[in-house]
């Protein structure tokens, strides 16, 4: 998937195919290592590739690091923020003896359910009684986020119909007995569920809400994981503090504020709703630097190196106006015939980003509220800067600010692909394939 920023200032995400790479049969889609340098050449984004948001996977980081061996570009890659946030809470659950047996117990009593169809015909008679509805238990799956969160909620939610249930099971035969002479939850049990499901409660919703938002960015994510680090949180049982503390720990490593990455950084940076935030003026070194005078730093870096392509953009555009022969007049029509010597241009494109980068400092500075409307669609307000002197900083802005969070775009891409490539549709053409793939990503957008 490739992000872009739209006319309308809203975020865009394609999926972009080489069919070639793709080995396609009735069943499966595989993916080589090759694939991800054929795409990005194939596109023309060489130039344009700033960051590769996948998940883990290790042949999807095999093939980012062969494309960056092959190529030599620059490419930083970020882990995908719901992924990592997935992979702490079962860490953390592992870690942590108390919570992950309460959890282990949720699992067993809906597994026994499920497994138990007279049990199960009870269970939903009480639901009816006590509730007038009806809940289903759920399975819990490695593969689908929050499944341990959902099952252990659900099963405390119609807890009280289960704990009935298990009486009346109790007066049955032996067998019964001896099934479920373990399950049923204690008092304390039930309170210390209770509180590790409160701690876990903020993972799940902010997963879900990623996992829905298939525009989300980095920009606008990083700040939140941050507010979610550092919410306040009281429990009262042992095994939610225990939980709480090693969640801390995990996310707090996963996401380090002293080494946050460049483009995440630059992201934060160039959005103004983040760039205003408490956070940014942190001290990450002994020296006093702070995340904000580092993102400018960076920044100015970026608007030299975009300065740049303009400039080779220009000439090359004015060689081919005015033909080959005319090299000296070409050089005449650049934006700065003045300036002749490499080193003066480096200078001269160097004070003209630190004037760019310290103006959008100063504004927000001055005035930090008036960012707020910018919040969701940072993207609007570089739109807005439509000046001659703010194209390079605009450029780099757009071009960080289209940083996906997270790979879900991607996999529902790859599910719907797996859906249509299937022995039903057997005379269907790869080039037919990549173009149906491509119109649906397109289409989704046009609500």
């Amino acid at each position: 998937m490739c992000g872009y920023v739209a006319s309308q200032c809203a975020m865009r995400f394609r999926g972009l195919w080489a069919i070639n790479e793709w080995e396609l049969n009735s069943s499966s889609l595989f993916l080589n290592f090759c694939t991800a340098g054929t795409v990005v050449s194939r596109w023309g984004l060489e130039r344009k590739l700033i960051c590769a948001t996948t998940d883990q996977g290790a042949n999807i980081k095999k093939a980012l690091e062969l494309y960056r061996t092959d190529s030599e570009v620059a490419c930083a890659w970020l882990p995908c923020s719901s992924h990592k946030i997935q992979l702490c809470i079962n860490k953390a659950l592992d870690s942590s003896p108390g919570a992950k047996e309460v959890i282990e117990k949720c699992h067993k009593i809906s597994t026994f359910f499920r497994k138990n169809p007279n049990a199960m015909s009870t269970l939903n008679m009480q639901q009816d009684k006590l509730f007038g509805r009806r809940c289903k238990l759920l399975s819990v799956a490695v593969t689908r986020w929050n499944s341990q969160y959902d099952m252990a909620l659900r099963v405390l939610r119609i807890i009280d119909a289960i704990n009935t249930t298990f009486s009346m099971l109790d007066k049955g035969p032996r067998s019964e007995k001896a099934k479920i002479a373990d399950l049923p939850l204690s008092d304390q049990e039930k309170s210390a569920l209770d509180e590790v499901l409160r701690v876990l409660k903020p993972m799940a919703e902010f997963t879900h809400w990623a996992g829905q938002n298939e525009s989300l960015t980095i920009a606008q994510m990083y700040p939140k994981i941050l507010d979610m680090i550092s919410r306040p949180h009281t429990s009262n049982t042992e095994q939610a503090q225990v939980l709480r503390r090693k969640l801390d720990e995990l996310l707090m490593e996963s996401w380090p504020i002293e080494s946050i990455p460049d483009a995440v950084l630059l992201a934060m940076f160039f959005n103004p709703a983040c760039a205003s935030l408490p956070i940014m003026a942190r001290t990450i070194t002994g020296d006093g630097v702070t995340l904000l005078a580092k993102a400018k730093s960076l920044a100015t870096d970026a608007v030299v190196s975009m300065l740049r392509q303009h400039e080779a953009e220009n000439r090359r555009q004015a060689e081919i106006q005015l033909g080959a022969d005319h090299q000296d007049q070409a050089e005449q029509q650049t934006n700065n015939p003045e300036i002749v010597n490499a080193l003066v241009a480096d200078r001269f494109w160097r004070l003209q980003a630190q004037y760019a980068v310290d103006l959008y400092v100063l504004q927000l500075e001055i005035d930090p509220g008036m960012f707020k409307q910018y919040e969701d669609t940072p993207q609007r307000y570089w739109m807005e800067r439509r000046t001659a002197n703010a194209k390079a900083i605009r450029d780099v802005a757009r071009s960080y600010l289209c940083i996906q969070a997270t790979s879900t775009a991607s996999e529902r891409l790859l599910s719907k692909a797996g859906s249509i490539l299937s022995s039903r549709k057997a005379s269907l053409s790869d080039r037919n394939f990549v173009n149906i793939i491509f119109y649906h990503s397109f289409d989704r957008f046009k609500k």
